[in-house]
């Protein structure tokens, strides 16, 4: 039997409070989770390489880092991973910027129902997206190796016939 896959959450987020909140939904969306809690923009930029996080949750505003930011540093470090952008208020303007920058979702803190299944879902869309990826990096393979097997099977008649030339040249000869 094969033991279900633990993935891990980064969550940025300021308030401890809402941090416990967020961890409790987190740990009840129906999937194995590790989740790392930092509090700033230094423990974020360490951990998006010392954690290796499958999915990120960021709140909108901390002190020292916005969601945008956030977004930015992550993408640049790996631009399929999913975020999650949490807010206490998050206007039209700034939830269509933040999936602009590419967020995944966004969930209102009075809404913390949300937090799971977005997650599960961003989830699930990125593993469909490596898998799209995966699908399309090992047909170029194939139409790579089918390509030099077509030079090669080429190369073969070519060499069959040059073969069968120098046979008739030898039986002229006999």
């Amino acid at each position: 039997m094969t033991e279900a896959r633990q993935f891990k959450v980064l969550l940025l987020e300021d308030s401890l409070e809402d941090a416990e909140l967020l961890q409790r939904r987190i740990s009840r969306s129906g999937s194995a989770f590790k989740v790392k809690h930092v509090t700033t923009k230094a423990e974020y930029v360490e951990s998006l390489d010392s954690f290796c996080p499958d999915i990120i949750v960021s709140d909108y505003n901390l002190p020292d880092i916005d969601g945008p930011s956030a977004i930015k540093l992550a993408r640049a470090k790996n631009p399929n991973i999913p975020i999650i952008i949490v807010s206490g208020f998050i206007d039209d303007s700034h939830a269509m910027e933040t999936l602009n920058l590419g967020a995944t979702d966004y969930v209102l803190k009075d809404r913390p129902e949300r937090l799971g299944p977005a997650i599960q879902h961003a989830l699930r869309e990125a593993e469909h997206q490596r898998l799209e990826e995966e699908l399309a990096k090992r047909s170029n393979q194939l139409e790579a190796e089918n390509e030099e097997l077509r030079k090669r099977e080429s190369r073969i008649r070519q060499l069959k016939s040059e073969l069968m030339s120098l046979r008739n040249q030898l039986k002229t000869l006999d």
